[in-house]
């Protein structure tokens, strides 16, 4: 199973919005790029993927329960009739608490 780090930090929610600008310009940049021809897969999906660090630690920063807050996200796509390619298995671990 492969796994995403929740990083412990203490940003204030500015910070999360500043993060969240950089990252989302920086995929909308990849995503010029291949819909252009001229983008690189691997960089699309490392933005991409920074854009889902930051989701992650926005929601981890809410303070709820993370596989709660799936669990809605889910409950909501589905019933607004969304089709299901597949299924992203999330299993949280809290390794302590600092």
């Amino acid at each position: 199973m492969k796994t995403i780090p929740i990083l412990w930090k203490r940003d204030r929610w500015d910070d999360h919005l500043g993060k969240l600008s950089e990252e989302f310009v920086e995929l909308c940049h990849e995503l010029h790029d291949m819909q252009n021809g001229e983008g690189d897969p691997d960089k699309l999906n490392a933005e991409a993927m920074d854009v889902l660090q930051v989701a992650l630690g926005i929601i981890e920063a809410s303070g709820r329960d993370l596989e709660t807050v799936f669990a809605k996200h889910t409950d909501k796509l589905m019933g607004r009739g969304w089709s299901v390619k597949g299924w992203i298995n999330v299993e949280v671990m809290l390794e302590g608490v600092r």
